[in-house]
C-alpha cells in the first residue's frame, strides 16, 4: 500500500510539472465552445446556459452555447473528441450517460479520447421512503 501510493505521488508530481508551461500561454485566445450534446430546452442545456455569462466574464472570452444532439449524447461527445486539442471546445454533459457506453463498439474511449476538467452540478436522489433519505423538511 505504501509502495502503490508513493508511486502514485511521484506520478503526479511529473504530471503537475509537465503542465506548467501550459500556465505560461493566454488562455483562452479565442471564444469558448461549450458543446451541449443534448437539444435546447433540457435541463443540461438550461444550466449550461446559466454559467454561460459568469464563464464568458470569468475567461474574457465569448461563450458560445452549441447543441449538437442525437445519438444519446455520443454526436456531441465524438464532435468535441476530434476538435483542435486547443481547450477551446469543453462538451458539457453528463457523465453517466458517457459512463454506460463506455467499452461498446464505436464508443469514445473515456481515458483517451476525453479528459474531465469540472464537475459543474451535482444532483442526489433517493425515495423519500428510503430512510438513508428522510432530509429535513423545511416548515413554511
Amino acid at each position: 500500500m505504501n509502495r502503490n501510493f508513493r508511486a502514485l505521488a511521484v506520478v503526479a508530481a511529473l504530471a503537475s510539472a509537465a503542465a506548467l508551461p501550459v500556465f505560461a500561454q493566454d488562455y483562452p485566445a479565442k471564444p469558448i465552445h461549450l458543446v451541449v450534446p443534448f437539444p435546447p430546452g433540457g435541463a443540461i442545456d438550461l444550466t449550461a446556459r446559466l454559467q454561460q455569462q459568469p464563464l464568458s466574464a470569468a475567461l474574457g472570452q465569448p461563450v458560445v452555447v452549441d447543441n449538437r444532439p442525437g445519438a444519446a449524447g455520443a454526436i456531441g461527445a465524438g464532435f468535441v473528441s476530434r476538435a483542435a486539442p486547443d481547450g477551446t471546445t469543453l462538451l458539457y454533459t453528463v457523465g453517466a450517460d458517457l459512463a454506460i457506453r463506455h467499452g461498446q463498439p464505436g464508443a469514445l474511449d473515456l481515458t483517451r479520447d476525453l479528459t474531465p476538467i469540472a464537475a459543474a452540478v451535482a444532483s442526489v436522489s433517493c425515495s423519500p421512503r428510503a430512510p438513508a433519505c428522510r432530509w429535513p423538511r423545511s416548515r413554511s
